[in-house]
């Protein structure tokens, strides 16, 4: 079966998934015309068969599923299914114990339930395989508002017309089909096709509180990294002893776009690092509601040139824990010129999330 996995969804993708339904007929019919033999080389036959069946069952299903679900409702439609199945095979295998129970000691106690599921199973795939034939599932799943609303939140835009403009896909079922799919290489390949500048653009045409339900949702933040999450930091979190005062006297260090960092800014980013390693909430949100949003920006960009990779993560986290997502929302809504500063920091993670990609593509 383990060995039959990868081959069966090359099948799949060449012949359609049609092709599996005939399979499910002729591997059920195999079963059941050998499962009563005593025959070393027909039991095999009848193995095999049964392995091909579940591996197939396995794969058709879950594309199945997909076809009529939304890819943020595939776990509640996997779960539903799993429910129904579970509650109408439940009589059908107490039968089959009842009659092992009542039917003469012996083979025929056996032999008799596994033809009676045998046979009516193949008369069931069978009348499947004509209604799928005659009703083949849609291309793409049909969506609810709340579902698009849902999936279009995730690239900062309102509706799937909009993250079509994001993405540059000009068809909405073949967005639909990228988002659905379980392919990670489409995944990485739908987000490398993210133009962030148009989607900062649709953004800043939307209300502030749409910004701020992004937040609270967690769907606003790139920057937490998984592998780091769990392996940890080898570099201790930057505290306010690990920043020199700035001296004007020497070279002063620059922005990315090669301008000066002057002392304010130099200042501000000591009293945001003091505040993160102290873990002063209250003084963040301070900070955050009273300097200048241009202020905040050139300090983030200050401390990317300042810091590590390993002590950017740190700073994230930390920050993440003392400002969460509904926290900085409710900072949105009683400062609204910080949705500026969201997006500019929504933009460049993205950006770098996309270059790595692209840079890994190419290697």
């Amino acid at each position: 079966g383990l060995a039959l996995g990868p081959f069966c969804g090359i099948l799949a993708d060449h012949f359609g998934m049609h092709t599996f339904v005939v399979v499910f007929v002729i591997m059920q019919i195999v079963e059941v015309a050998t499962c009563a033999f005593p025959v070393w080389s027909v039991q095999v036959a009848c193995v095999l068969a049964t392995v091909i069946w579940n591996a197939l069952f396995s794969l058709f299903i879950s594309r199945y599923l997909l076809k009529y679900s939304p890819p943020n409702r595939y776990g509640a439609v996997q779960g539903l299914y799993i429910l129904l199945v579970m509650v109408a095979s439940a009589p059908w295998s107490c039968l089959g114990l009842w009659l092992t129970a009542v039917l003469p000691p012996g083979l025929t106690a056996y032999r008799v339930p596994m033809f009676v599921y045998g046979g009516s199973g193949v008369a069931a795939m069978f009348v499947y395989a004509l209604y799928y034939f005659s009703h083949p599932p849609p291309e793409v799943p049909h969506l609810l508002e709340d579902d698009e609303v849902e999936l279009a939140r995730n690239f900062g835009c309102g509706n799937l017309e909009e993250v079509m403009q994001v993405v540059q896909i000009s068809e909405r079922s073949q967005l639909i089909k990228m988002l659905s799919s379980t392919d990670p290489d489409i995944m990485h390949a739908l987000i490398r096709r993210i133009d962030t500048n148009k989607m900062v653009e649709i953004m800043a045409e939307r209300p502030v509180e749409d910004i701020a339900q992004m937040m609270e949702a967690g769907d606003w933040d790139g920057s937490t990294d998984d592998n780091h999450a769990e392996t940890g930091s080898r570099e201790p979190l930057l505290g306010s002893n690990d920043m020199e005062p700035f001296d004007p006297q020497e070279d002063p260090p620059t922005l990315e776009n090669g301008e000066e960092v002057d002392d304010e800014i130099r200042r501000l980013g000591q009293q945001y690092v003091s505040l993160i390693a102290a873990g002063d909430a209250a003084g963040v949100k301070h900070l955050f509601l009273t300097a200048p949003i241009d202020n905040l920006w050139e300090m983030t960009l200050d401390l990317e040139q300042r810091e590590s990779e390993a002590q950017q993560k740190e700073m994230d986290k930390a920050f993440e824990r003392l400002i969460p997502g509904k926290e900085f929302a409710k900072m949105l809504r009683q400062r609204k010129e910080l949705r500026g500063y969201c997006q500019k920091l929504m933009k460049r993670q993205l950006d770098k999330k996309i270059a790595g990609m692209r840079s890994g593509k190419e290697r």
